[in-house]
């Protein structure tokens, strides 16, 4: 059996990971549910799909389920067990999935997944959740007859551990936007607070410019870039999928039906919109201390992946 397919974004939140899976999905070889792990979501009757219905009411959705039923494999609506879970514990999983605390090393991290993959119980809860990523994805191509499957996950150890598993091959998306529209969107929906923000997105960055060096097949590209010139971007990623390439002009293919989970965007979207609420919301002292926090990041690693990233907004200013 040939090995799925796999385009698999990742990104900070908050980045337009959502309308990058909705425009992939406009393509007749592509399809995304986005995220691919779910959303544990309390009330059914309030979640909804891109579609418009609950999950529980969803055709694609439904056909997953009765898929993995057939299977005997585990689906729930609010928990499609395709996240790496290798510990019961939520305070401890983290540490085993996730990166290390106060550490960034590859050597560090596959030394843990060597220990991990040497201790049966956990080998074995990772090989079912492996096998719940490949029947699920399977199941979504199925019901639209495509051939690659976009994974809207985020993580790039998650992108590692697909990278890994038989019966995937993985390119790689890095989706980047703007820090301090990232930050700006975090304030706005999480409440943190500006320095946490920014540094949370200054982490993930550093995780995904160190992990994707580890992935045969990726590329980058940036929001702003692809809401100006949508399909010049697209063209790049559809040429490393290596599909035929269509014309998106800006909106969603109607044609197609749309099942993506993600932002609230998700509900509402019909034509690429660049967000830069960011500098209207910030004030000019917030951007100020935004622009000296990545100024200072560039300082400790000069010849870095990050600091090319900073390096391209801020020269924009």
């Amino acid at each position: 059996m040939n090995p799925i397919k796999v385009g698999y974004i990742t990104a900070s939140q908050f980045s337009g990971t959502t309308l990058l899976s909705l425009l992939l999905n406009n393509h007749p070889e592509i399809a995304s549910i986005g995220h691919t792990m779910g959303c544990p979501f309390e009330n059914p009757e309030e979640f909804k799909c891109s579609c418009g219905s609950t999950l529980e009411k969803c055709p694609l959705f439904e056909h997953i389920h009765r898929q993995l039923d057939s299977e005997g494999i585990r689906f729930h609506y609010n928990d499609f067990n395709t996240a790496f879970r290798l510990a019961k514990s939520s305070r401890i999983n983290p540490y085993l999935v996730e990166s290390l605390p106060r550490v960034q090393s590859n050597v560090l991290d596959n030394l843990r997944d060597t220990l991990c993959h040497n201790l049966p119980r956990i080998r074995d809860r990772k090989a079912s959740q492996e096998q719940s990523n490949i029947h699920l994805m399977s199941s979504v191509l199925d019901y639209f007859d495509a051939n690659i499957y976009i994974d809207n996950s985020h993580s790039p150890y998650r992108m590692k551990m697909l990278n890994a598993v038989t019966g995937l091959k993985l390119t790689a998306i890095h989706l980047i936007r703007d820090p301090r529209a990232v930050t700006n969107s975090i304030m706005k929906n999480s409440g943190w607070p500006i320095g946490r923000a920014i540094h949370s997105w200054i982490k993930r960055q550093t995780e995904i410019t160190r992990i994707l060096p580890l992935i045969d097949t990726s590329i980058s590209i940036f929001y702003e870039q692809l809401c100006g010139n949508p399909d010049e971007e697209l063209d790049k990623v559809q040429e490393l999928l290596g599909v035929k390439k269509i014309i998106y002009k800006e909106c969603l293919n109607t044609k197609k039906e749309h099942h993506v989970l993600g932002n609230n965007m998700r509900l509402s979207f019909e034509r690429i919109k660049l967000n830069e609420e960011w500098k209207i919301s910030l004030s000019g002292d917030e951007i100020h201390y935004l622009n000296d926090v990545l100024r200072q990041q560039t300082t400790k690693r000069p010849h870095s992946r990050l600091t090319e990233i900073i390096d391209y907004y801020l020269n924009q200013e």
